[in-house]
């Protein structure tokens, strides 16, 4: 894994959040929320799963019937490092929700321009 990938846990850990390694993934959790970073050399993509992150240019939104045909189950948002400089903040967010336990909007109108962008981009 990579020097990112264990920083992110890191963070994650120091908020005494339970970090679950899996195969592909490591889970950050509370209370069947979920933060999922890849377990890889280049994290290109973090999945938010139970819950919808904060509105932010490097995070796509997904409705249920996305997650539905993307087969994600319960992820509604997926944080794309490559999308914004400021990607980070998306990810500190997103730990934000997992400790204060709010499962945030549905998505906004840019929010959905950016789901289009990212299916495109696949």
């Amino acid at each position: 894994m990579s020097k990112l990938h264990t920083d992110l846990v890191a963070i994650a850990a120091a908020r005494d959040l339970e970090i679950v390694v899996q195969k592909s993934w490591t889970k950050i959790t509370r209370d069947r929320k979920s933060v999922y970073v890849q377990n890889k050399e280049t994290v290109d993509q973090i999945h938010v799963s139970g819950f919808v992150p904060d509105d932010h240019e490097a995070t796509v939104i997904l409705t249920k019937e996305d997650a539905k045909d993307l087969r994600l189950g319960k992820v509604r948002g997926i944080i794309v490092p490559d999308r914004s400089d400021s990607w980070m903040e998306a990810f500190e967010g997103a730990l934000d929700r997992l400790e204060d336990g709010t499962v945030g909007d549905q998505m906004t109108g840019k929010a959905a321009g950016r789901l289009t962008d990212f299916l495109a981009s696949k």
